[in-house]
């Protein structure tokens, strides 16, 4: 009998145990029409939102999701009604065995929302009386007084507004740590957002002040710790070590051209000369590799590395990336982020091995016919060619070819249209050019600019920057892409098949 009551003990608890895994949202979107709605991790390692849960909404608009989870999370919810501007986002705390009813009304004013059930002491909006922060007034100026004064008051009312939300909801213990954490970095987060993009406004200005703007963020980043595992759960965290890796990577650029010995005898062992040659080879990936083991440990390296790795898929550069996720493994045996990262990885991987094929066409442009703009004009004689002026080196070349290069081949498959890649500033990255041709299936003509060619290409066609796409007709007349950036592919389809007649 004893043996029967504590099986049925353990199945109750079990049972009780499963179920506390679940957080479960039923949404309720009145005058929904046609919502695209969305539900993803707060703290989605892709920039794109690769993570993002699809919440199709039935005629009523409603939808009801349970979400698997061992610990209280962060999750935001986004709902956009096609063909207008209305779009609804709101943050959830979920806990294991939430309850929630999410109710809003698309057309009302502030979207009359409401949380209840069981979290709802969670989940209600804290900032709603507030406005969101405007950074763009305070871009141009060239000393930091008026942004960190706005910043530090917002801070403090978003400390006064926190406060107000845990004396009038009653929320958990955790839900409080969470918020207050998140908090602890804001301001941090949000001078060293603005202060890099800001510099890149006044240039000469910033570099003349630029000790009164290091010092802020000094003080900012000391006020706690910069490398601290405990502080992952926070989005404000998180944004800024992502945010510093891919700006110190830009800064150490600028310390290589302007200070090699230091940077190199920091970075690369003081052998300038191989040190030189590997940094040519990969300034991102591998740069940023460096730059995670030399500032950052344990947990907060590790999510770093898996960043690195997403981040590096978005920008389309799969340089290093096998050797990163080897030496990733080594170091974190059973990371949680593997799963993940092992599929990309994979992926990364297959389409390396794909190889160069005799549909890729490689043109001599250190030769004299391919010096100027007119010798690509004879190359091109008597056919319809999309050019496409790009550089390893550029991301938004290599996410443009990514994003379009397949689908526009797919579509003019068999209709006589072909394709002249003009890689440029690439003369020092002949492995790295031929292996993204490579990893993209660049099938068509090739060709590794000289200065002199690229600068006459740019100049007849008046290109602005790269990517830069032109149509050559077969009677050797030419014009820039109406399609701008990034591209809108059914307006350069348009213009080819009007090319091709």
């Amino acid at each position: 009998m004893k043996k029967i009551i504590c099986s049925l003990l353990l199945v109750i608890l079990y049972t009780g145990a499963a179920l506390a895994q679940t957080a479960t949202i039923n949404f309720n979107i009145k005058n929904a029409g046609s919502c695209n709605c969305t539900l993803s991790p707060q703290n989605d390692l892709s920039r794109y939102g690769k993570g993002r849960i699809p919440l199709p909404l039935d005629k009523n608009g409603q939808a009801s999701y349970g979400l698997k989870i061992t610990k209280p999370r962060s999750f935001n919810f986004y709902c956009e009604r096609s063909k207008s501007d209305q779009w609804l986002s709101y943050s959830f705390f979920l806990s294991p065995g939430d309850q929630l009813t999410f109710n809003a009304d698309m057309l009302a004013r502030d979207y009359q929302i409401t949380v209840t059930g069981k979290g709802s002491n969670n989940n209600q909006s804290i900032y709603s009386n507030s406005s969101r922060f405007d950074f763009e007034k305070f871009y141009g100026d060239t000393v930091p007084n008026r942004i960190i004064s706005a910043i530090l008051k917002e801070e403090a009312h978003h400390k006064t507004e926190l406060e107000k939300y845990i004396t009038r909801n009653k929320p958990t213990k955790e839900f409080i740590a969470a918020k207050k954490l998140n908090l602890t970095y804001w301001a941090a987060s949000a001078y060293f957002s603005f202060k890099e993009n800001n510099k890149f406004q006044i240039r000469q200005p910033y570099k003349r002040n630029s000790d009164k703007w290091q010092s802020v963020q000094d003080s900012l980043f000391n006020a706690q710790p910069f490398d601290n595992p405990n502080a992952l759960s926070s989005r404000n965290y998180t944004l800024l070590i992502a945010e510093f890796l891919n700006r110190k990577k830009e800064a150490l650029w600028t310390e290589q051209y302007e200070n090699k010995d230091a940077f190199y005898k920091e970075w690369y062992g003081g052998d300038q000369l191989k040190g030189e040659e590997e940094y040519m080879a990969d300034k991102s990936n591998a740069l940023r590799e460096k730059i995670i083991n030399k500032y950052f440990k344990g947990k907060t390296a590790e999510h770093l590395y898996a960043h690195l790795i997403v981040d590096a898929i978005d920008n389309s550069d799969p340089k290093n990336l096998l050797d990163i996720y080897s030496r990733f493994k080594d170091q974190y045996p059973g990371s949680e982020y593997d799963a993940e990262l092992k599929t990309i990885v994979n992926a990364v991987k297959k389409r390396q091995e794909q190889g160069l094929n005799d549909r890729m066409v490689f043109a001599d442009s250190t030769a004299k016919q391919l010096n100027a703009f007119d010798d690509l004009l004879k190359l091109a004689k008597n056919k319809t060619v999309l050019v496409d002026l790009w550089g390893t080196w550029c991301s938004p070349c290599r996410q443009e070819i990514e994003k379009n290069s397949a689908e526009l081949k797919k579509h003019f498959k068999g209709k006589g249209l072909e394709y002249f890649y003009v890689a440029n500033y690439d003369a020092s990255n002949t492995k790295a050019w031929k292996e993204l041709i490579s990893y993209f299936n660049l099938e068509g003509t090739h060709i590794l600019a000289s200065q002199a060619l690229t600068k006459s290409v740019m100049n007849a066609v008046k290109g602005k920057g790269f990517p830069t796409y032109f149509l050559i007709k077969k009677d050797g007349s030419y014009e820039l892409s109406k399609a701008g950036y990034p591209m809108e592919r059914v307006k350069l389809i348009q213009q080819l098949e009007e090319a091709l007649k």
